[in-house]
């Protein structure tokens, strides 16, 4: 996205770049045990595999959310001990809040050309309501917005921004968080 912001010099756009990769499964149970240690909410394998199980992408920042929401209801209720339905209340809380995710869809409104934004809507929104997007798709849509010649560029930046990607030529969300926001700020989809 940074390329297409106008008036920026193309030496931002040769800043080294740095690519991690999410925590493994062990991982997140480490760092949710570590992380919770000494709080009063604690997180047995059963809830830790749940908390998985709806984060699927484990990145620091999703798990934080989690444990934050939980942290919250539970200071709610004047009690520690958590259920699964509680975990599940954390994400439908999380994904109703849009303060969480609003930054994602404005940073593609501020930078994008209204065309542009257009267009990578409309396959977010496929990709919201559908599970996933094939290439032809992908290339439907492409053509309809007249972005045959440059599509994959817009595919790759997605990429890159952590907003999707490839699995078995096609392109999923990276995140059900923002998979279920894309969804909540695009309820209909036709096709």
């Amino acid at each position: 996205m940074v390329k297409t912001i106008a008036g920026r010099s193309s030496d931002i756009n040769d800043l080294y770049k740095i690519t991690y990769q999410p925590l493994d499964e062990s991982e997140v149970s480490d760092y949710i045990s570590t992380v919770t240690k000494n709080a009063s909410v604690q997180y047995d394998e059963d809830k830790i595999l749940h908390i998985k199980n709806k984060i699927q992408y484990f990145v620091p920042y999703f798990i934080n959310l989690m444990l934050d929401e939980i942290d919250k209801a539970a200071i709610k209720r004047n009690d520690p001990k958590i259920t699964i339905e509680h975990i599940d209340e954390a994400f439908n809380a999380i994904i109703k809040n849009n303060d969480n995710f609003s930054d994602w869809k404005k940073r593609l409104t501020d930078y994008l050309p209204k065309e542009d934004f257009s267009f990578i809507n409309e396959i977010l929104t496929q990709i919201s309501h559908k599970d996933q997007i094939s290439i032809q798709n992908i290339y439907d849509i492409a053509v309809k917005h007249n972005k045959e010649t440059d599509y994959m560029d817009f595919i790759k930046d997605l990429e890159q921004d952590g907003y999707i990607m490839e699995s078995s030529q096609s392109y999923t969300f990276i995140s059900p968080f923002l998979k279920e926001y894309w969804k909540r700020n695009n309820p209909i989809h036709n096709a």
